[in-house]
């Protein structure tokens, strides 16, 4: 599952994204965008990840994303 959380001017501001892994352990990865471009694409995510098995978290990380867009006319 992804879901996103979008601002009144169309910006996104959250993704929430969610699955099962192979080892049967929830992974979620909830992003929170920090800076866009001048086209609205997020280019610094500040990120926060957790990883649990039978309702116990397991593991707890958090990561700043940087993304790069190159756009051509």
């Amino acid at each position: 599952m992804l879901e996103f959380n979008y601002g009144e001017d169309d910006k996104i501001l959250h993704q929430t994204q969610i699955f099962t892994s192979l080892y049967d352990d929830i992974r979620e990865y909830d992003s929170t965008c920090q800076e866009w471009d001048k086209y609205n694409n997020c280019l610094t995510w500040n990120m926060v990840s957790e990883v649990r098995k039978d309702d116990t978290i397991i593991d707890t990380s958090t990561a700043i994303v940087y993304n790069k867009f190159e756009y051509y006319e």
